[in-house]
């Protein structure tokens, strides 16, 4: 019963959390523009890189010395973990998608802040 509460309603409000910039992107009536095609963009590279890594770390560990070997081939050239590098870069996607930025025309404004004067 402690599992219940701890693993898997924690997981419930986090998701919650994490979909609301989203929810709020979704309800605007603000038309999309450069930000919302760079945020998808990203969101789909994130999408696509974590079953990519899966695959070639699979792929990798079927080998007869992958018990020894250091997988540098592929994605994980780049990063030591690429999946964990999809899931951070759908995240982004989801933050850069904050209702918070637009203005009383509705039209969206940019979604990062701009620098203090």
């Amino acid at each position: 019963m402690q599992s219940l509460y701890l693993v898997f309603a924690l997981q419930a409000v986090l998701v919650w959390v994490i979909a609301a910039p989203l929810f709020g992107a979704t309800i605007s009536s603000a038309p999309l523009g450069l930000v919302d095609v760079i945020a998808t963009l990203l969101w789909l590279a994130g999408f696509l890189f974590q079953p990519i890594a899966d695959f070639q770390l699979a792929r990798f560990q079927q080998r007869p010395d992958a018990g020894r070997a250091v997988m540098n081939a592929g994605l994980w050239r780049y990063s030591r973990h690429p999946n964990y590098f999809g899931v951070a870069l759908t995240e982004k996607d989801i933050a850069s998608r904050r209702p918070e930025y637009e203005d009383t025309s509705g039209a969206r404004a940019d979604s990062f802040p701009s620098r203090p004067a």
